[in-house]
């Protein structure tokens, strides 16, 4: 059985400049909690383009969750497609039973001299092997031709697609624990949640003469997914961070203006 690669990575969120932690001195907020709560934003904005997501566009970054339900809705679809395209559904269980009993559970099985199908497969762990067979180390499902793909009784597919479907989401798992080591919020749906125990990822400040930066780690199979996009995510992170603090400084302004009334 190939082993998932499970995909690592790390950003060091060195965003602030002398002249961005003078402004938040000046403004009356502390460079360390700004940086955390920035860390903790990006960590955030890197568990939505973790797979799955919904529709062929990324997700927004001002998207308050990591997941949706419809992301987690199109992960699901997109297990029990992979998984149909490697096995053959039969919904009787006498036709099962004739092809075993005919072909002992071995194969090829055969109608008019052409295989139909490489053989019957009838018990879960069987059917777990064949499926991890026939991943890519991306943990994408390979589509096999039809005579190719044994054949299934719809009891067992069914719950075996429905186990797999329970690990939707669990990818984006390594950067929701990064952001809420960094103090960021628990309102994740509950397949996100359920990564937690498996998937693994830190958050942490770092402070060196340059002042504090968020390091961000993540290792999950998904996030081979996620690296190629991290320069755009960090961009982006680093635009809507000085928009936050034009937002602090007007609202300093406006504070101070009233003082001086």
């Amino acid at each position: 059985m190939p082993e998932i690669a499970s995909w690592s990575l790390e950003v060091d969120d060195t965003t602030f400049t002398e002249n961005a932690k003078k402004f938040l001195t000046d403004i009356g907020k502390a460079e360390k909690d700004f940086v955390r709560e920035q860390s903790s934003l990006l960590a955030r904005d890197l568990g939505k383009y973790t797979p799955p997501y919904a529709g062929k566009q990324l997700p927004p970054t001002n998207r308050k969750k990591i997941a949706t339900a419809k992301d987690i809705a199109a992960g699901k679809g997109a297990v029990d497609a992979g998984i149909r395209s490697i096995c053959q559904k039969r919904n009787k269980r006498k036709t099962i039973n004739d092809y075993i009993k005919k072909y002992g559970g071995g194969g090829p099985i055969m109608e008019n001299g052409i295989q139909i199908a490489p053989r019957v497969i009838d018990d879960m762990a069987t059917l777990r092997n064949w499926h991890y067979m026939n991943r890519t180390k991306y943990g994408r499902t390979k589509r096999l031709a039809y005579s190719m793909r044994p054949i299934v009784h719809k009891t067992l597919l069914n719950k075996y697609i429905k186990r797999r479907q329970y690990d939707v989401g669990i990818s984006k798992a390594a950067f929701y624990r990064s952001s809420l080591q960094l103090g960021g919020p628990h309102n994740e749906v509950k397949q996100v949640k359920n990564g937690l125990r498996m998937m693994l990822g830190t958050g942490k400040l770092k402070k060196n003469k340059e002042g504090y930066q968020g390091i961000i780690t993540g290792r999950a199979p998904g996030v081979y997914h996620t690296i190629a996009k991290i320069p755009a995510i960090q961009t982006n992170r680093n635009k809507q961070a000085l928009a936050r603090l034009k937002i602090l400084a007007n609202a300093q302004a406006k504070k101070a203006k009233l003082n001086d009334a």
